[in-house]
């Protein structure tokens, strides 16, 4: 019965194809035992054909003079003599004679087809049994008791090997270490922090090269990125004063002109596309470009859907909250976030329309639902907070939406610490954003200060 649990097996059988490490110390043990075999192979075939050709007609004769010593007939001292002096098993089986030097041992055709891989022909060789005068059968053998013997050497290659084995797990272990910095820091730079160098200690090999290649690509990156920002920053703004000029020379044009609403209308567009572009790029920046204010919210979010409801021509928004939640936050940033929220469930979704504000283990969750009756896809709900991304299903400039509302969405989540879930309620769509109540500036600025 298996001493470990089906899980740490599974976690066991999950660990050995992942681990390198470990499957370099397997290869080099596999390796080893393939040699060791390939030797002792060959040095099989060696000793065989030395024996054949060399040694055999020497052992012959040397059977030829031990049994000279034993006598015909066969004595029993000289025998006990010369196993003594020999590591020798002999048997003496006849009419007068019944001896065996070693009772208690297992004969020597047993024991060569315990240790001879060809036992058949070893046991048909014809000098280890001899004839006597007599009647008297002699049959020689090879004491392996001997070697059948607790033996200390192969205990101390035992540990050897074992040694062996962890040292060269250890220098594997070792030489890969630089390869966890390696994927820390591309982790690292997968979540946009390209200013962090990996922290790797001078090793002038391959992956120390490989290393200074990734610092390299993390600081081309975020030289194009910071590129990219400066000229969308740069455009934004100088597009905003001749938006604001169209849109005065339109407001000039007589009411009854026919494209003046249609020209008003692209024009807001166009403006709501350079405020989120401005938006979303100072909000990349993270905590940075935050004002953070504690204060209730309740009121805040109150008078924002009310003004909502005007703005959208919508019913009355359902609205469940405690009494009061004093939270951290910046309003500008969590009024965009709410009205985003709002006009991506009115533009997409069906009344009845709901937003709860909830409270748990020091976070608190902003959710707004649409019951519309669509439900869609998982990787459509991915997908949803990237950038410029509008599913075909209902999604369209028809609606007005640009793709960065749910975008901007997740951005102020982020920059305040929580996150942004996207999930189908059935009927309709819920989005709910979850981030921290204070930050620890703020919990500090809100604790009590002992008295002077």
């Amino acid at each position: 019965m298996s001493r470990f649990s089906p899980l740490q097996q599974g976690r066991w059988r999950r660990f050995i194809p992942r681990s390198l490490r470990l499957r370099l110390v397997l290869v080099f043990v596999l390796l080893a035992l393939a040699m060791s075999w390939a030797l002792l192979s060959a040095g099989q075939r060696f000793a065989e054909a030395g024996w054949n050709f060399a040694a055999r007609p020497f052992v012959e004769d040397y059977v030829q003079r031990l049994m000279n010593d034993i006598g015909d007939p066969p004595q029993i001292d000289q025998a006990q003599a010369l196993v003594e002096r020999l590591p020798l098993t002999l048997s003496i089986q006849g009419p007068d004679v019944q001896w065996r030097s070693h009772p208690e041992r297992r004969s020597y055709r047993r024991v060569l087809h315990k240790y001879s891989q060809d036992d058949s022909r070893w046991a048909k060789e014809r000098f280890w049994r001899r004839m006597t005068s007599d009647g008297h059968t002699v049959e020689f053998g090879i004491d392996f008791g001997l070697w059948e013997r607790p033996n200390g050497p192969l205990a101390i290659t035992m540990i050897m090997v074992v040694t062996l084995v962890l040292a060269a797990y250890w220098y594997v272990r070792r030489l890969l270490s630089p390869l966890v910095h390696i994927g820390a820091g591309v982790q690292r730079f997968g979540q946009g922090q390209l200013d962090q160098a990996i922290a790797l200690e001078h090793n002038g090999d391959e992956l120390g090269q490989l290393a200074d290649h990734v610092d390299a690509m993390a600081s081309d990156i975020q030289a194009m990125l910071d590129a990219k920002r400066a000229l969308l920053l740069a455009i934004s703004h100088e597009l905003r004063s001749p938006l604001t000029r169209a849109r005065l020379n339109v407001e000039l044009l007589p009411d009854e002109a026919s494209t003046r609403l249609a020209l008003l209308r692209d024009l807001g567009v166009m403006n709501t596309l350079i405020h989120d572009l401005l938006e979303s790029e100072r909000l990349s920046e993270g905590h940075s470009a935050l004002h953070r204010e504690c204060l209730d919210i309740v009121p805040i979010v109150r008078d924002q859907l009310d003004t909502l409801e005007q703005e959208l021509a919508i019913e009355a928004i359902r609205f469940t909250a405690p009494e009061a939640l004093e939270v951290c936050v910046d309003i500008a940033r969590l009024q965009l976030l709410l009205g985003n929220l709002v006009r991506n469930a009115c533009h997409h979704g069906a009344a009845p329309f709901a937003v709860h504000i909830t409270l748990s283990d020091g976070h608190w969750c902003l959710s707004v639902r649409d019951h519309g009756h669509n439900a869609l896809a998982d990787e459509t709900l991915r997908k949803l907070s990237e950038a410029f991304y509008r599913p075909d299903t209902g999604r369209s400039r028809e609606h007005g939406g640009i793709g960065l509302g749910l975008y901007l969405c997740r951005l102020v989540a982020q920059s305040h610490g929580g996150s942004l879930h996207l999930e189908n309620a059935q009927p309709g769509l819920r989005a709910r954003v979850q981030w921290p109540r204070f930050t620890d500036a703020s919990t500090q600025a809100l604790a009590p200060q002992p008295p002077r």
